[in-house]
């Protein structure tokens, strides 16, 4: 990706600073009272460290990769920092002067670590981890640095043939020291492994040359700076190894952003026209500063507005959106034509289907109004042929009242057992149609109402039925049919009348005894129906009287439906 303008002016700024800094520390080394200047070349780097740091946070995609960066950037200003203390302000043979040499190594040791920690993220996505194990490199790292801050004590680390009198005079290294070389020798070293297998596994070998170029530069510098001469070379009163190899490792990691090895949060111009979005970036005032090249650029006020809200533009088919971001606003427009032509799509099927429903739902009414019609006719119909007999005898006596009035009487008297059994045996046909069950209570009263009728004509009668049980439809309605087939056979000579129904061990009896009947009830026609039931009818005639039994299983009965006897038809 190429640098931008402000990208452009940033490099070539810092570099020029650099360079002056660098001229200008090596003329005035040369000069008596030079460390006054010091503090202010020092400042110099202090400023480039600082702005790098700051830059971090918002160039950088990795969450880990920021937090090694700002933590190597932070020693690089604390190296800055202990040098110029040490050289400009404490006394050379001073104890705290010794001190602080010692913590040099402190940044010396970590920022090369922070660097190879934060490599790992070199070729990995923003999303990407790296394994808890590498952080055990802190363990050894920790133990070099002890070893060195607590070099009075054992001397391990560097040796002082004169005493700690003379110890920034003449002294030898310890392993401590060299433990120390080699574990940044060691991170260096794995920066190229891990930056050159990551170039041949992505097949840009070329954007390898100019990271390679940056420590190239650093291993020159080290060997010039390593020069066994004990004058100091221009390089190095230009340019000390401090602030070199700070500048050396910055400008390495920056050559892996340029080169594209590391993704950035830069160059956000580009990124824009070459989007196919239409995304735009504003300052906190809402004013567009980045848009995509194409699309429309929304004004200040949609903007602000869609902050708090998705936000319609241009007849409601393009959606506005944002969302603050760091520094100012990011939005974006979606394109939602498509899925109004859905919804109104769906609208309008839904309105047929609303419509379909209505018509079903009238259809469903008409229809079940025409089967309860229907049901109803049918009921109708069935009730009046079952009590077709006797409305024909009502009829027959309404047409021939006799003049007597005694005839007269129990000819009204017989007409009302007839008006009873007729009411009585369609609230029966209407129970039924319903539901399929009757209570025995029903049955009761409709026998009861009967007999009052009976004992109208000077019979006594006496009713004998439980309550409390259920019948099935059909066995109330033939139980009812068989004692008005029984009544009327017995009239009107009978000189008594007793029902009862029971239900004893599962078994419900049905029991009908008339004394001196002036017929025998035709109960042929009840075969059929018995059978149906599964039950058993047995009549029996001694001594004048007769009686009428019928039994059946208790627990079939509500197995015998409302059709199952339509004994008259």
């Amino acid at each position: 990706m190429p640098l931008s303008q402000k990208e452009k002016r940033l490099i070539i700024g810092n570099t020029l600073l650099i360079l002056a800094v660098v001229v200008f520390r090596a003329w005035i080394v040369q000069r008596p009272g030079h460390h006054v200047y010091h503090g202010f070349l020092s400042m110099a780097y202090l400023a480039l460290y600082l702005e790098w740091l700051l830059s971090i946070r918002r160039r950088f995609l990795q969450k880990d990769m920021r937090k090694h960066l700002r933590f190597a950037a932070v020693l690089m200003i604390y190296w800055i920092i202990v040098r110029f203390i040490k050289y400009d302000i404490v006394p050379g043979d001073a104890l705290l002067g010794r001190y602080i040499w010692y913590s040099y190594y402190i940044p010396i040791i970590l920022i090369p670590l922070q660097f190879f920690l934060s490599t790992l993220y070199v070729g990995k996505t923003d999303r990407s981890d790296i394994s808890r194990k590498w952080l055990y490199l802190y363990i050894p790292a920790g133990i070099i640095m002890g070893g060195i801050l607590t070099n009075d004590l054992h001397q391990r680390a560097f040796r002082f043939r004169l005493g700690f009198d003379g110890w920034n005079v003449d002294y030898t290294h310890g392993p401590f020291y060299f433990a120390a070389v080699w574990m940044i020798v060691g991170c260096m070293t794995g920066i190229l492994v891990i930056v050159f297998r990551t170039c041949i596994r992505h097949h840009f070998l070329k954007y390898c040359l100019l990271p390679l170029a940056d420590l190239g530069i650093g291993v020159l510098y080290f060997y010039l700076y390593t020069n066994l001469s004990e004058e100091k070379s221009v390089l190095q009163m230009g340019l000390e190894l401090p602030e070199f190899t700070c500048l050396m490792l910055i400008g390495f990691w920056e050559c892996l952003v340029f080169t594209r090895l590391i993704p950035s949060n830069r160059n956000h111009e580009v990124f824009f026209q070459a989007a196919s979005i239409h995304a735009g970036l504003t300052d906190t005032s809402f004013t567009v500063q980045m848009s995509a090249s194409t699309g429309i650029t929304p004004s200040p006020e949609e903007i602000r507005a869609s902050v708090e809200a998705p936000f319609l533009m241009e007849g409601g088919n393009t959606l506005l959106k944002a969302c603050p971001v760091s520094g100012g606003i990011f939005y974006w427009m979606e394109d939602i034509s498509q899925l109004n032509r859905l919804n109104r799509e769906l609208e309008e099927t839904a309105d047929y289907l609303s419509e379909e429903h209505a018509v079903l739902e009238e259809t469903t009414k008409l229809e079940e109004s025409r089967k309860r019609t229907a049901q109803q006719s049918r009921l109708y119909d069935q009730i009046t042929k079952s009590i077709q007999e006797q409305l024909q005898e009502v009829e027959e006596i309404l047409n021939h009242l006799p003049e007597e009035e005694e005839t007269f009487r129990k000819v009204f008297e017989y007409a009302g057992i007839l008006g009873a059994y007729i009411k009585r045996r369609s609230n029966l046909l209407l129970l039924a149609g319903g539901g399929e069950e009757i209570s025995s209570g029903e049955l009761s009263l409709s026998v009861r109402e009967s007999l009052e009728y009976v004992k109208l004509l000077d019979i006594p009668c006496r009713s004998d039925m439980e309550d409390g049980h259920v019948l099935s439809a059909g066995l109330a309605l033939f139980l009812y049919e068989l004692f008005e087939e029984i009544l009327e056979a017995s009239l009107p000579d009978a000189d008594g009348v007793l029902v009862s129904l029971k239900v004893m061990s599962g078994l419900l009896i049905f029991y009908m005894e008339t004394g001196s009947p002036t017929d025998q009830p035709n109960i042929r026609r009840f075969e059929k129906a018995v059978r149906r039931l599964g039950g058993k009818l047995v009549a029996e005639y001694a001594d004048g009287a007769e009686s009428i039994t019928f039994t059946m299983d208790h627990a079939q009965s509500g197995e015998a439906k409302e059709g199952a006897i339509m004994t008259k038809s």
